[in-house]
């Protein structure tokens, strides 16, 4: 790194080199520049103009002589130099979008004072208010505080200015945590408190860590919907507030969103809560008053809190297990917006631990948004302070979850020990996208490669709002970078998510994958994997969150990835998904950035920490925590494991007893029903006379099913043969059939649809080459599935499997083997993707191109097995339809109609070939050898 000294003297302090790539760290760079040439008496510019240029980089110095050309930065002043770079670094913003956005600017929940300040001193530095500024300041900050009672003081003061509204607002803040303490620190019978109640037991404890997530709460408060009309927008300021249905005729909202309506056309659902002895079950408003009792389960770990939508404000809550109802203060109440005035009477009564009763203000009807879910329940308010308590009544709601002794995402097992580890390195589990410290990452082609430039793909009016959306949210996270020139432009493809959002994906199969040059890298055998384990008995498994994209790449490599859209080309700095030698250069990155580390293993973005017991684990865990956390990638909290007795790694149940295949892998066989005819049961007799080599005894087990099969025999199905029948299920699922899976293995899924059913078998090629089985999957088709042709059906099947199956076939060679032959066209692997093809096929084409596979073609009678699956399937709840992983929503106009047989029939008279075949087929075929091409 250069260094800037002062001739004759030693130089207070160094200026090391400036980051180009963070342009907004220019002014900062600069200040510190000023004060080395203070500190060092450098008052010459011309000194000043050689020191700048001496110590600022390369990368700085380049752009210094470009924005000098054509004279040379010797030719230029210091000062003229300076006033170059800040305007190409900080080009002055907006005074309109800057003041717009200080006017928006509130205070958020659980911001403090000195935090919001100094945020709107930030906001205000370009806005150019001049003498106004504290003015201005004084005005942002009074109307934009949370606290109404802190706003009511201090409108009341005849002048006001900023300094004396900062002091009396920090000053409030300061006494109202002071108070705080003070009420935590008497007994429970002088708190009236919103926390009412703590009730400890011996036998069920609640181990949890605190969460909050902004940017998901950002992304609720996009889509949450108004309860009145069903727009976007909060209820406050929907225009049908005052409307009258004229459905339910109650005014408030419109007739497509009554909730009366809804209820009409569905079930009432059953109360959900405890029903306690003496007390009749819960009671609803109006009726009987009921005495219940609040209490919350307690554990050494910090409470459960979330962040929930009421009414479009964002609302911190405790999860509280024991309180039957969601409840919160009266401070709260007016911080939400919400009028005393439209509470509904009441008649619960509260009451504390130590007996004491609550004054219940009322109940009132809230919009309540939580991960997606949206809905109207009942809220209680309460005379007290302190935090909101989310009980029992909004559990299924919301979808929340608790199992014995467990909250779901925690481990039940995990020790203060490792939850002390986790809070030490928080900053891994920080929101927001990671980026790794190391030296970027190249893709490298061919030597002969020539680059190609595909125009962008138009995009449905319908999908343009998110697609730009997505597209600024990679811009801002430095994923993209807008260029005006490339050589290589890949079309991208809007994948909609399940969200709703939408997923930017780089068509690579078109450009860069063809000519890439495949990297040798190796991924770990699950031997070498669990070999190391010996001895483990306390397991963590991690998650990296968006794994690739946390990977840098190089200049070049940045280039060659170059995409192309409706709003032009980017540059991708980051290891994009859909680049065939992605897998092996991020293993060899993982594996590189945890060597050395003891009972550590990794596959991809899989990390599993073993350690025999609590001490060593934790040791263990807290070193890979720090690997990470000095890289600067992050982990995804809600997919990560820690401290646990068992964990599911790769497919396998990793626990001190050792490895063992997981339940659901053999799901499909275990659960698949009884056949109802004789063709169900010979499909189901066809599966296990394929794995027969397997089984032991299995003729004598079959015997009375064979029984059914034979001419002249009526069907007729009894305790006997469904015995028979529930016999050969355990033996087909026992650990002598299925096989371990090894990454090193040949790997083969054999897919077949019936009329009502998918079924796919994944299986290894053994050294005698047999196909041992590994895991089983099928399920019923849909209604409109069924509707499908044959061949998209089939093809159904093959998008099945590799969604089952994704963790095992991603990023290794497989073979899918169907018995329609018609895919073998569609879907090659060696064949281009037809320009004429139905959206359907398109979609699963697409997905197919980010896998190395290989299509086989077999006749019918040798694919038993995934037949009897697809004829004997399972009946799954609320199958997620199969846009879910991997919808494309991919317009590109087809560069002509499909051919007519004129067309055809001129094409195939100016072609040499065709026109000689032509020839020959009306004269006769000539008695000489022909030439290869005519074979």
């Amino acid at each position: 790194m250069a260094e800037a000294t002062a001739p004759g003297a030693p130089a207070f302090g160094c200026i090391g080199e400036f980051e180009s790539s963070n342009g907004a760290a220019w002014p900062l760079y600069r200040e510190r520049l000023e004060f080395y040439f203070i500190a060092n008496e450098v008052k010459s510019a011309e000194k000043k103009r050689a020191i700048l240029c001496t110590v600022c980089g390369a990368a700085t110095y380049a752009i210094i002589r470009s924005l000098c050309s054509p004279a040379l930065p010797s030719e230029t002043s210091y000062d003229d130099i300076v006033s170059r770079l800040a305007a190409h670094f900080n080009p002055r913003p907006s005074v309109i979008v800057q003041r717009f956005q200080f006017g928006k600017r509130d205070q958020r929940q659980g911001e403090s004072i000195a935090d919001y300040i100094a945020e709107l001193r930030r906001l205000s530095e370009h806005c150019d208010f001049g003498p106004t500024l504290d003015d201005m300041l004084r005005d942002r900050f009074v109307c934009g505080l949370r606290e109404e009672s802190l706003q009511r003081r201090l409108l009341s003061e005849p002048e006001l200015t900023f300094s004396v509204a900062k002091e009396k607002a920090i000053a409030a803040e300061y006494a109202h945590r002071q108070t705080e303490k003070i009420r935590g620190a008497v007994p429970a019978e002088s708190s009236d408190v919103c926390r009412v109640g703590k009730h400890t037991t011996s036998n069920t404890k609640v181990n949890s860590s605190a969460s909050r997530d902004a940017a998901a709460l950002k992304s609720q408060l996009k889509e949450s919907k108004c309860f009145r009309c069903g727009g976007t927008h909060t209820p406050d300021e929907c225009r049908f507030r005052h409307a009258q249905c004229h459905f339910c005729k109650q005014r408030g909202h419109v007739v497509k969103v009554c909730r009366r309506k809804a209820k009409q056309s569905s079930p009432t659902p059953k109360p959900t809560g405890d029903k306690r002895p003496g007390q009749g079950g819960r009671r609803r408003d109006g009726e009987t008053a009921d005495m219940f009792g609040i209490f919350q389960v307690t554990a050494e770990e910090p409470a459960v809190r979330v962040v929930v939508e009421v009414n479009g404000n964002p609302l911190e809550m405790e999860v509280d297990s024991g309180a039957v109802c969601s409840v919160i203060n009266e401070r709260t109440m007016r911080q939400l917006r919400l009028s005393k005035h439209k509470l509904r009477p009441c008649e619960l009564r509260l009451r504390t631990y130590n007996r004491q009763e609550l004054k219940v203000l009322g109940s009132v009807m809230v919009q309540v948004t939580y991960k997606g879910r949206q809905e109207l329940l009942r809220l209680v308010v309460i005379k007290g302070a302190g935090v909101g308590l989310l009980g029992r009544d909004w559990f299924k709601a919301l979808g929340i979850e608790l199992k014995v002794n467990q909250l779901q995402g925690e481990s039940k097992s995990q020790s203060p020990s490792t939850a002390a580890v986790l809070r030490s390195h928080a900053e891994v589990f920080e929101p927001g996208l990671g980026k790794s410290k190391g030296p970027p990452v190249r893709v490298e082609v061919e030597p002969t490669a020539q680059p190609k430039f595909f125009k962008p793909r138009p995009v449905p009016f319908a999908l343009l709002p998110r697609v730009d959306e997505a597209l600024d949210k990679l811009i801002n996270q430095g994923i993209l970078e807008p260029v005006r020139h490339s050589r290589w432009a890949t079309p991208i493809v809007p994948v909609i998510k399940k969200d709703g959002t939408v997923r930017i994906c780089g068509d690579y199969k078109s450009t860069v994958n063809p000519v890439v040059r495949w990297e040798s890298y190796p991924l770990p055998t699950t031997e070498e994997l669990f070999a190391k384990l010996a001895g483990c008995a306390k397991f963590s498994k991690l998650d990296l969150d968006q794994a690739y994209l946390q990977v840098t790449v190089d200049s070049e490599t940045a280039d060659l990835l170059t995409i192309t859209t409706h709003r032009g080309l980017f540059r991708v700095t980051r290891l994009p998904f859909g680049v065939a030698v992605a897998v092996a250069i991020f293993q060899r990155y993982m594996e590189q950035l945890l060597q050395g580390l003891e009972g550590v293993q990794v596959f991809l973005d899989d990390i599993l920490v073993g350690g025999k017991d609590d001490a060593e684990h934790n040791t263990r865990l807290q070193a890979v925590l720090q690997r990470i956390k000095d890289d600067g990638v992050r982990l995804k909290r809600d997919k990560c494991t820690f401290g646990a007795d068992e964990v599911v790694f790769l497919g396998y149940k990793v626990s001190k007893a050792g490895i063992q295949p997981t339940d659901d892998k053999v799901k499909a066989i275990h659960e698949a029903p009884e056949p109802k005819c004789k063709k169900e049961l010979q499909a189901f007799l066809g599966a296990l006379n394929f794995y027969n080599r397997f089984l032991r005894g299995v003729s004598h087990i079959l015997e009375p099913l064979h029984r059914l099969l034979d001419d002249g025999h009526k069907w007729k199905w009894t305790m006997r043969e469904a015995e028979a029948f529930q016999r050969a299920k355990k033996l087909l699922q026992s650990s002598d059939v299925l096989g371990h899976y090894s990454v090193h293995k040949p790997l083969v899924m054999a897919c077949d649809a019936s009329p009502y059913g998918l079924g796919v078998v994944l299986s290894h090629v053994d050294s005698e080459g047999r196909e041992v089985p590994v895991a089983y999957g099928s399920r019923t088709m849909t209604p409109a599935e069924r509707n499908y042709a044959q061949t998209d059906r089939e093809a159904l099947a093959i998008g099945f499997g590799i969604r089952k199956f994704h963790k095992f076939v991603y990023g290794r060679h497989f073979r899918i083997v169907t018995d329609h032959k018609p895919l073998l066209g569609l879907l090659h692997h060696t064949k281009p993707m037809p320009q004429v093809l139905s959206p359907r096929m398109l979609r699963w084409s697409l997905m197919l191109s980010a896998y190395d596979y290989e299509l086989e073609y077999r006749p019918a009678h040798q694919l038993r097995n995934a037949d009897a699956l697809s004829r004997l399937p399972l009946t799954e709840k609320n199958s997620p339809p199969d846009q879910k992983l991997f919808e494309v929503r991919m317009l590109e106009t087809a560069p002509e109609i499909p051919w007519d047989a004129q067309k055809i029939a001129r094409c195939t008279r100016n072609d040499p070939t065709l026109a000689r075949v032509l020839h020959w087929t009306v004269v006769g075929w000539p008695q000489k050898k022909l030439p290869d091409q005519f074979k």
